[in-house]
C-alpha cells in the first residue's frame, strides 16, 4: 500500500513539473527555457505562425478615426494607404505596420533603452547596462519632451502609436509573432517613447563606431613625423562630395590644430580588445577595425539623362537581418503623397519621393563623439575640470532580469558626458569601442534631436527651398541627404551636429578635463559642406570625406571610407550621357576594384615567379587574367582579397609587442599608397626575424601566405574558390535563431566596390527614382513584408535582391488606380 502512494505522489510530482515546465518553462537559468507545451500547443502554439496570416483583412473597424481609410495591397504586400487626414494616415500606417513587424519594434526598442534582460534573462545584463549608460533611453526622453513643442510632428507619432496599440489590442494570443512564444512574453503597450527609441538605436548603430580609442593606441607606436604619414589628415586618392570647383557656403580659413602627445592616454588605462558575446543577436557584436560602412547615393541633372529630367539613386548599406530593417509603403493623405521605406516603429518615409522631390542618404562618417579622461577624488565622487572638483549627476537605473535578481545601477554624468564604466571595462566586443574606465563620452545624439521634423517635411516636401528647411532638424545620425527635383534642383548637404572642436581634441581620447575644451556650439549649418546644381552635373556620396582640404572646421579623420566607391562612381557618371534609369541599377550593381585596378599590376610584377610553386605560378595566371570584378564566380577575387589582407599584416603587425594593444593598423589605402610610391620603407622589414625583408620579400610572403590559407580551406585552385563561396552573404535573422535567416546566398561585391556586399552587411535598400510629369522608380531590399516567418513574405525579396533584379515602385496617384492591386482594406470607424 505504502508504494502505492508512493508511486502515485511521484507520477502526480512528475505531470506537475512536466506541466509546470510547459506552461511556464524554467526562467530563472541563466539560458531560460522557453514553455514548450505553449509553444506546440495545436491552437496557440507556432502552428498558428503560417502562412494563413498572410491574408489582409477586408475590414477594420475602430473608434480612433475621423474618416474612412483606404489600403490598397500590391502583389508584394506593399500597402498604399489612403487616408483623407494626417491623423487616419498616421494611425493607420502604425496598424498596419504593427501586423506584419509587431516584434521586430518591440525587440529593437529594448535593445536601444536596455531591456533585453526583461527577456532573455541574466546574459543580457552587461549589454542592456552598456545601452543605459551611454544615454539611449534619456535622449530618447528628451526628444519626446522637446517634440511636443511641434504639435504637428508630435501628433503624427501619438496617432501611429495609437494604430500600434489597437492591433495589439486586437490581437490573440495564438497569433503572437512566434518570437514572442519562443521568448515566453507578451506584447505590451507601445509609446512615443519607443518610437523616439527605434531613431536612438539608429544614430548608435552608425555612430557607435568610431575609431578614437584605436587611433588614440596608434599614436603611440609610431614618432610623431612618421604617425602624420601613416594616419593623414587628408586619406590618399578619394574624391570629395563636395567637388574642388564647385560653390560651397563655408569659409575657407586656416584650423587651429594641437598636436601634443601629452594629450594621449597611456595604453596602460585600455583593457584588451574585447571578445564577441556569444548570447545576444550577432548584428550587435560585429567588430572589424577595418570595417568599412558602406552607403552610396548619386544624383543627376537632366542634363545627363536621356528624359531630360533628374534621376537619383541610393542605397544605404547596413547590417542585414530578417526581418528587414525597412518596411516599404505609399502614405496618402490630403497634404502629403510619398513612397518609400519606412522604419518600423517609426511613422512616415525615411527615404524615397514624392510627385515632386526624391531624397536619400548615406552616413557621414563624420566624427560626432568625443573621449575624455576623467580623474575622480579619493572618494570617487568629484572629478576634477580646471583644478576644481566638481560633483557629477547621478543617473540610477533598474534594468529588470527575468528569472534572477534586477540590477540597479548608476552612471555618473560629468560636464563631457556620462562616464560609462567607472571602475573597469568588461569584455564584450558591443563596447570595444570605449577607451577604458573613467572614461566619459560626449555624443552629439545625447540632445534632444528632432529627426521627426525632418522626415515629417521631407516627404512633403516641393522643391530645393523646402528640402533645405527640413534639413536643420536632422542632427544625429549625420546623413549626407542627397536631392532632386521637378524643378530640375539637384543637390547635396552633409549635415547633422558636428561641435565645434579642434582635431587634436576630436580624433585623440583627451587626457584631462578642460573647460575651454568642452563643446561650446556646432558648425552652423550653412557652413557645413553642400552644393547645388555643379557643373559636373551629377553628384555623389560613399561616406568618403566631404572636402579636400582648407575647410574651416574638424569633420573627422579615420572613419572615412577608402577611395574605392567614392571614385568609380564618380569616373561612371563622368563618363555616360544619355542616362535612364537602368544605368543606375548596373552602377549600384558594379562589382568593380579601383584599389585591385591600381594595387594587383605592380604586385604581380615584383612577384618572383621562379620561387613559385606550379599551384602557385596557376594562381599567378588567375590573377595576370583578372578584370578586377568582384563577382560572384571570381576565384581572383578571392585571391586578391586573401593576399591583401597578409600584406597589411606583413607591413604593420610586427611594430607593435603588446599583442593586447588596441592599435590600428594602417588603412588599406594608405597602405597601398606606400607600396605604390616608396620601396625603401623601413616597416617593410620584420623585427621578428633576422633578416632584413625587402617589400619583393614581403610581397611573395604575404602571397604564399594568402595561397596557403585558401589551399587549406579549399584545396588547390578549383571552383571552390570563388568569390561568392569564400565570401558568402548571410542575412540573419535579428533573433538569431537557426532556420530564420537566409545563409550562403552567392553574391558578387566587396567593400572595395560600388556593390558594397560583405558577409552580413550590405545594400539595405536599392532605389533608382526618375523625376518628370510621373515619377517612375525602382527598387528592393533584402527581405520581404513580413516578420513571420511562416510567411510567403518573409524573405521574398531575397532571391532578386542577390539576382540585382529590382521591382518597379507603383506610385498610386488616387485609390481608384488598381493596376497591380490584389486586395483592398476599409478602415473605418467602429459604431461604438
Amino acid at each position: 500500500m505504502f508504494w502505492k502512494w508512493t508511486r502515485l505522489i511521484l507520477l502526480l510530482v512528475i505531470c506537475s513539473v512536466i506541466y509546470f515546465v510547459g506552461h511556464f518553462g524554467i526562467p530563472f537559468l541563466q539560458n531560460p527555457i522557453p514553455p514548450m507545451g505553449k509553444l506546440v500547443n495545436p491552437y496557440t502554439g507556432f502552428w498558428q505562425n503560417d502562412d494563413n496570416a498572410d491574408q489582409v483583412p477586408e475590414m477594420i473597424e475602430h473608434a480612433d478615426l475621423k474618416s474612412e481609410v483606404t489600403v490598397l495591397w500590391d502583389k508584394r504586400l506593399v500597402p498604399h494607404i489612403f487616408a483623407d487626414n494626417n491623423h487616419d494616415l498616421y494611425f493607420t500606417q502604425g496598424y498596419i505596420t504593427a501586423s506584419h513587424r509587431l516584434w521586430q519594434m518591440d525587440f529593437l526598442s529594448r535593445v536601444s533603452g536596455g531591456r533585453l534582460s526583461e527577456v532573455v534573462g541574466s546574459r543580457a545584463k552587461e549589454f542592456d547596462l552598456f545601452h543605459r549608460r551611454i544615454g539611449l533611453l534619456e535622449s530618447a526622453k528628451k526628444v519626446i519632451d522637446t517634440l511636443q513643442h511641434y504639435p504637428e510632428e508630435y501628433a503624427a507619432v501619438e496617432n501611429y502609436t495609437k494604430g500600434v496599440n489597437a492591433y495589439i489590442a486586437d490581437l490573440q494570443q495564438k497569433n503572437f509573432p512566434i518570437e514572442f512564444k519562443l521568448m515566453n512574453y507578451h506584447p505590451e503597450e507601445w509609446t512615443v517613447l519607443k518610437t523616439a527609441l527605434i531613431l536612438k538605436y539608429m544614430a548608435w548603430d552608425l555612430d557607435g563606431t568610431v575609431s578614437d580609442r584605436y587611433i588614440t593606441e596608434s599614436s603611440k607606436v609610431f614618432s610623431d613625423s612618421l604617425f602624420q604619414e601613416l594616419y593623414p589628415s587628408i586619406n590618399p586618392y578619394y574624391e570629395p562630395i563636395v567637388p574642388s570647383r564647385a560653390s560651397v557656403e563655408n569659409p575657407q580659413q586656416q584650423r587651429t590644430i594641437r598636436r601634443n602627445s601629452s594629450s594621449r592616454i597611456p595604453s596602460n588605462e585600455y583593457s584588451s580588445v574585447p571578445t564577441s558575446d556569444k548570447f545576444l543577436p550577432s548584428f550587435l557584436t560585429n567588430i572589424d577595425n577595418d570595417y568599412q560602412k558602406g552607403s552610396n547615393n548619386w544624383v543627376i541633372s537632366g542634363a545627363k539623362s536621356r528624359s531630360g529630367n533628374p534621376i537619383l539613386a541610393n542605397d544605404p548599406h547596413l547590417s542585414m537581418s530578417l526581418p528587414s530593417l525597412w518596411y516599404e509603403t505609399q502614405l496618402v493623405s490630403d497634404d502629403v503623397n510619398v513612397y518609400g521605406v519606412s522604419l518600423p516603429g517609426v511613422p512616415m518615409i525615411v527615404i524615397g519621393f514624392n510627385e515632386n522631390i526624391a531624397w536619400g542618404f548615406t552616413y557621414t562618417t563624420s566624427d560626432p563623439i568625443d573621449f575624455t579622461k576623467i580623474e575622480w577624488n579619493e572618494e570617487g565622487d568629484q572629478y576634477k575640470m580646471d583644478g576644481q572638483w566638481i560633483n557629477p549627476r547621478i543617473r540610477q537605473d533598474t534594468i529588470k532580469v527575468t528569472g534572477g535578481e534586477n540590477l540597479i545601477t548608476s552612471t555618473m554624468i560629468t560636464e563631457a558626458g556620462p562616464v560609462i564604466y567607472k571602475d573597469s571595462i568588461p569584455r564584450f566586443g558591443f563596447n570595444s569601442m570605449i577607451p577604458g574606465a573613467n572614461i566619459a563620452m560626449n555624443w552629439t545624439a545625447h540632445q534632444p534631436t528632432l529627426e521627426f521634423l525632418t522626415m515629417f517635411q521631407m516627404n512633403r516636401a516641393a522643391n530645393y527651398n523646402d528640402y533645405k528647411a527640413a534639413l536643420p532638424y536632422f542632427s544625429a545620425p549625420g546623413q549626407n541627404f542627397v536631392f532632386a527635383s521637378n524643378e530640375g534642383d539637384i543637390a547635396i548637404w552633409h549635415n547633422g551636429d558636428f561641435p565645434v572642436r579642434d582635431e587634436a581634441e576630436g580624433r585623440f581620447v583627451n587626457d584631462t578635463l578642460r573647460s575651454d575644451g568642452l563643446w561650446k556650439e556646432m558648425i552652423p549649418f550653412e557652413q557645413l559642406p553642400n552644393t547645388k546644381n555643379p557643373e559636373e552635373n551629377f553628384i555623389s556620396s560613399a561616406n568618403a570625406s566631404p572636402v579636400k582640404e582648407n575647410y574651416a572646421y574638424y569633420l573627422g579623420v579615420d572613419d572615412y571610407a577608402t577611395f574605392e566607391r567614392t571614385n568609380r562612381i564618380v569616373e561612371v557618371l563622368d563618363s555616360l550621357q544619355s542616362i535612364i534609369p537602368f544605368d543606375f541599377q548596373k552602377l549600384q550593381l558594379d562589382n568593380y576594384s579601383l584599389l585591385a585596378e591600381k594595387l594587383l599590376p605592380v604586385l604581380l610584377t615584383r612577384l618572383p615567379q621562379q620561387q613559385l610553386s606550379d599551384n602557385e605560378k596557376d594562381v599567378y595566371s588567375e590573377l595576370a587574367a583578372w578584370d578586377y570584378e568582384f563577382d560572384a564566380d571570381a576565384k581572383s577575387a578571392s585571391v586578391f582579397n586573401a593576399w591583401i589582407w597578409e600584406l597589411r599584416r606583413a607591413i604593420w603587425k610586427d611594430e607593435v609587442d603588446d599583442e593586447d594593444l588596441a592599435w590600428m593598423m594602417p588603412r588599406i589605402d594608405v597602405t597601398a599608397q606606400f607600396v605604390l610610391t616608396d620601396s625603401t620603407l623601413v616597416q617593410y622589414d620584420n623585427r621578428n626575424t633576422e633578416k632584413v625583408e625587402s617589400l619583393n620579400d614581403i610581397i611573395l610572403a604575404s602571397y604564399q601566405t594568402a595561397i596557403s590559407d585558401l589551399v587549406e580551406n579549399y584545396g588547390s585552385l578549383n571552383d571552390a574558390w570563388q568569390w561568392g563561396n569564400v565570401n558568402p552573404t548571410r542575412i540573419a535573422s535579428l533573433a538569431n535563431l537557426d532556420g530564420f535567416g537566409s545563409a550562403n546566398l552567392q553574391t558578387g561585391g566587396s567593400k572595395r566596390s560600388v556593390n558594397a556586399i560583405s558577409g552580413t552587411h550590405g545594400p539595405s535598400w536599392r532605389m533608382i527614382v526618375e523625376l518628370g510629369e510621373e515619377p517612375t522608380a525602382y527598387g528592393v531590399y533584402p527581405g520581404g513584408q513580413s516578420g513571420n516567418p511562416g510567411s510567403a513574405y518573409y524573405d521574398s525579396f531575397v532571391d532578386d535582391w542577390a539576382s540585382g533584379n529590382y521591382y518597379e515602385l507603383k506610385f498610386l496617384k488616387n485609390k481608384e488606380q488598381q493596376n497591380g492591386i490584389i486586395a483592398t482594406t476599409t478602415v473605418k470607424q467602429s459604431e461604438e
